[in-house]
């Protein structure tokens, strides 16, 4: 008994870490295949973020500017929908829950209204911040279904990857939007006060989505993107937002057009898009590498655990046995001493 009270214990233990890791193995999994996805949704909304730039260069020009390059974003912006639509055919939003099931479904919805608003812009029988009204709030329901794995997580390295990426995600939808509206400023010679006002602000808010991840990033990431963007034309940004910036004082963009600012700011933006493509990289690495340990640790407790019941089954049978063999004895002994005292009886 005492050698078994030990081994059970460790069996209880052994159990219980089985069950943690194949949880662990399960999450991961499914943070996996998220961030899987997660791609496809990226590639879609930098497509959309480049359309809604477009659309308000060709709105705020009046027309006269993008005229052939805005049906050629929305061939290419087309293609990447379809994509994600194949995508998504594949990938099971049921075993998520509600929550994600719901998302999918209202992003879905939203880019149904697609091809009205291109009409609307072909037409330009919309304006700027109408046709924005639309690209932005649809960006942002595809972009709640890459941060519904900030929910799913209980692993702490994880969630932390997560938050980076989607405060990384946050911020160059901002300056997506910064682009449509410096696009729509520039285009048309000056920014209209509410242009303006909108302009300032994502200036602001991209500051606050990138310091989130600055705080949750690896160094490895925050070194990557301090290396990649850079150059000229991450400067040309930063000029054209002065002179957009003091506009209202100057009276004057300088001669900045709408087609020169897209061009600069979407230089910027792509390489912005490959810290995004390296930081999604690292997340679904670091899921891979999580699950593949836990696994490994699943499969070595699972052997540990049945020869720690095969040890367990032998020595029990080793008691048994040493406790029923003394009994059997002593029924014979006593069976013999029975037998014997009916014979004196005889005689």
């Amino acid at each position: 008994l005492a050698l078994v009270l030990p081994i059970v214990g460790m069996l209880i233990f052994s159990g219980m870490t089985i069950l943690d890791k194949r949880s662990v193995v399960s999450e991961m999994d499914s943070l996996q295949e998220l961030a899987e996805l997660a791609p496809s949704i990226s590639a879609l909304v930098h497509e959309l973020q480049k359309e809604r730039g477009t659309s308000a260069v060709f709105i705020g020009s009046k027309g006269t500017k993008f005229v052939k390059e805005l049906p050629e974003q929305w061939a290419l912006s087309s293609q990447v929908h379809a994509d994600l639509n194949t995508a998504l055919t594949s990938f099971n939003a049921k075993s998520f829950g509600t929550n994600l099931v719901n998302k999918v479904a209202t992003a879905t919805e939203a880019l149904d209204g697609l091809d009205a608003t291109r009409k609307g812009v072909e037409g330009r029988t919309i304006t700027v911040p109408k046709m924005a009204g639309y690209y932005t709030p649809t960006i942002a329901k595809l972009l709640k279904i890459v941060v519904e794995m900030a929910v799913l997580s209980t692993n702490a390295e994880v969630t932390k990857s997560i938050t980076a990426y989607t405060s990384f995600l946050q911020g160059k939808e901002r300056a997506g939007i910064e682009r449509a509206m410096g696009g729509a400023g520039f285009g048309a010679g000056k920014f209209a006060p509410g242009i303006y006002r909108k302009f300032l602000q994502l200036i602001a808010m991209q500051n606050t989505f990138l310091s989130t991840f600055d705080i949750y990033a690896s160094q490895e990431e925050r070194d990557f993107l301090t290396n990649t963007v850079v150059g000229e034309d991450v400067d040309s940004v930063k000029r054209m937002r002065k002179i957009a910036i003091e506009s209202p004082i100057t009276n004057s963009v300088e001669g900045i057009t709408g087609p020169k600012w897209f061009g600069t700011i979407t230089k910027k933006i792509n390489l912005l898009k490959v810290v995004e493509d390296k930081v999604a990289g690292d997340l679904v690495d670091l899921t891979h590498d999580i699950r593949s340990s836990a696994n490994t640790t699943f499969m070595i407790l699972l052997v540990f655990t049945l020869v720690l019941l095969a040890i367990t089954a032998v020595l029990v049978t080793v008691i048994v046995r040493g406790i029923t063999q003394p009994i059997a004895g002593m029924t014979e002994s006593m069976s013999v001493l029975a037998g014997g005292d009916k014979s004196i009886e005889i005689e």
